[in-house]
């Protein structure tokens, strides 16, 4: 939420009022209400219209100016209707002579109906909570309020209809596995929700083929056969104009064919599974929540959603609170050369990292390291054969300065930041083991790197240190 906020800043200073928002609209089903985050939304709609009127673009106007008043009902803008205020009606005649007020919408102690009761949450309200919570997993919740968002207005879009039938087969497949002995009443009140759900998600082929699984379990519990539903089926479905696929650990957004995200999401898993194996030991635990992958279908479309540069391979994005990883999420590019191969495991070994480090987080130097040696080998080497160069321009770090330092550095120099950290961190790696290296972070975390240093590899100071891996390069 705070990299978005800056991001948006940035955007807005540069004139780039559309880029501001789409940044914080990315990130709004996690901001809870922040109001600080809220103000900055107002400000990039008001900023946004002025950019639209001044061009002449007025047909765009009246959707942006419609979002702002969701969060500033009495927004103006000159040439543009207000928003019309809700009719509330009075009745002044004897309660004999008047008829019943409607159910719900005046309050029954006042006689004379002249005390209008708030209103609940609107339908459109409820889908966008619902939205929300679907988004974070939450289908139990998002069920409920989708459920309310229909009572009130039982016409919700095509994405909220393949959502909503989503939570309802989960609900009915989390109520199979929980419960042992249902009776044949409830069986048959499931049977008829998952046909229901199923006639809500008739276009979509993968929701229908879940909810086939699902009501071929309920039809085996009331022929008296147990039965146990995969609830995290990989089930695509529409969010946002992305098309999403679920594995155990990672959920996917992508523009992709289903076959292809579904070998992307087998790596990952199979990625996450080797490097946990690899540095820390068997994991069997899963990620809650999932770890969100955003698949952009080009270098421009990534640069566009999220700030970088189009090159670029991709980046992590993660969110610690109360020393726990709140939120995971990769961003990557679909037509980069190394997607499958490097950038995949790359990105991975940050989530990972996150998750055993998770407070304080790690030097950049370690993590981005770590994150290099989950690649191939080859990858690795292009690093360790810039070392001679680098050297020889004079542009290497002293040691202590490189793992005492809390950031990147100037960008001259992020080449050799990179070089170096990758060489120290193999050399170190390969002399005790990948166990031991995170032994030796962990360390330097409680008692300082000097310290952490003698305690795994017998190595009293950066001097000493600075001698020893200069020595194995060769001098």
């Amino acid at each position: 939420m705070q990299l978005a906020l800056r991001q948006a800043q940035d955007h807005l200073k540069r004139g780039e009022t559309r880029q501001a928002i789409e940044v914080l609209e990315s990130r709004l089903a996690w901001i809870n209400g922040n109001r600080d985050y809220l103000a900055a939304l107002r400000e990039a709609y008001t900023a946004h219209l002025k950019d639209l009127q001044l061009h002449n673009q007025d047909a765009e106007i009246p959707a942006i100016l419609a979002k702002l008043r969701l969060y500033d009902p009495g927004a103006q803008l000159p040439g543009f209707p207000s928003e019309p205020k809700p009719k509330i009606r009075i009745e002044v005649s004897p309660p004999s002579q008047r008829e019943p007020a409607a159910k719900g919408k005046y309050d029954d102690s006042d006689p004379f109906q002249q005390t209008p009761v708030a209103q609940g949450p609107n339908a459109d309200d409820l889908r966008r909570r619902a939205e929300s919570a679907f988004s974070q997993d939450r289908f139990l919740e998002a069920d409920q309020l989708f459920a309310q968002a229909y009572a009130q207005d039982p016409k919700p879009s095509i994405q909220s209809n393949a959502h909503w039938a989503y939570c309802r087969l989960f609900r009915v497949a989390d109520q199979l596995n929980r419960n042992a002995n249902v009776d044949a009443a409830q069986l048959a009140d499931w049977e008829k929700e998952t046909t229901e759900a199923m006639s809500m998600a008739r276009d979509n082929v993968q929701l229908l083929q879940f909810g086939q699984k699902v009501l071929e379990q309920v039809r085996l519990r009331r022929s008296g056969k147990d039965a146990v539903v995969p609830v995290s089926a990989q089930v695509p479905v529409t969010y946002s104009g992305w098309s999403t696929q679920e594995s155990m650990n990672f959920r996917l957004f992508h523009h992709q064919p289903t076959e292809f995200a579904a070998r992307l999401l087998q790596l990952a898993e199979e990625s996450r599974n080797r490097l946990y194996e690899k540095w820390y030991g068997p994991n069997s635990t899963t990620w809650s929540p999932r770890c969100d992958i955003y698949l952009h279908a080009t270098g421009t479309d990534y640069a566009k959603a999220t700030g970088k540069l189009p090159q670029a391979q991709g980046h992590s994005t993660l969110e610690v609170q109360g020393g726990k990883v709140a939120r995971r999420r990769i961003d990557l590019v679909a037509t980069h050369p190394n997607l499958l191969g490097g950038n995949l495991p790359h990105e991975i070994m940050h989530v990972i990292l996150a998750d055993l480090f998770p407070q304080p987080l790690l030097p950049r130097w370690a993590d981005e390291a770590l994150a290099v040696l989950a690649e191939p080998r080859e990858n690795v080497q292009r690093y360790l054969h810039l070392l001679p160069q680098i050297r020889q321009e004079g542009k290497l770090f002293a040691v202590g300065q490189l793992l005492t330092m809390p950031d990147f550095p100037e960008p001259s120099r992020i080449t050799a930041f990179y070089v170096q950290s990758v060489s120290l961190v193999d050399m170190l790696v390969a002399e005790r083991g990948e166990k031991e290296f995170l032994i030796f972070l962990r360390d330097a975390q409680r008692y300082g790197y000097e310290k952490a240093l003698q305690r795994s590899y017998n190595i009293r100071t950066y001097n000493d240190l600075q001698k020893h891996w200069l020595s194995k390069q060769g001098g």
